[in-house]
């Protein structure tokens, strides 16, 4: 799961705010009632649509 940093701290390496954490919550869970950590809100799931093709204009050479 990924956590937002917010504020400054030392895990398995150092954390600055605004960095993300992969981390389990487990693992962090003292973070996160301390407020140094903030679950990340899940990504909206992506729809599989294809986009239209682009129409452009082919320049064509005039024949003389």
């Amino acid at each position: 799961m990924k956590f937002d940093v917010l504020r400054q701290h030392y895990g398995d390496k150092q954390y600055w705010p605004g960095d993300v954490r992969d981390a389990s919550e487990a693992d962090v869970k003292h973070l996160l009632e301390s407020g140094v950590l903030k679950r990340q809100k899940a990504e909206p799931k992506t729809q599989n649509k294809v986009e239209p093709p682009i129409e452009t204009k082919r320049m064509t050479k005039k024949a003389d």
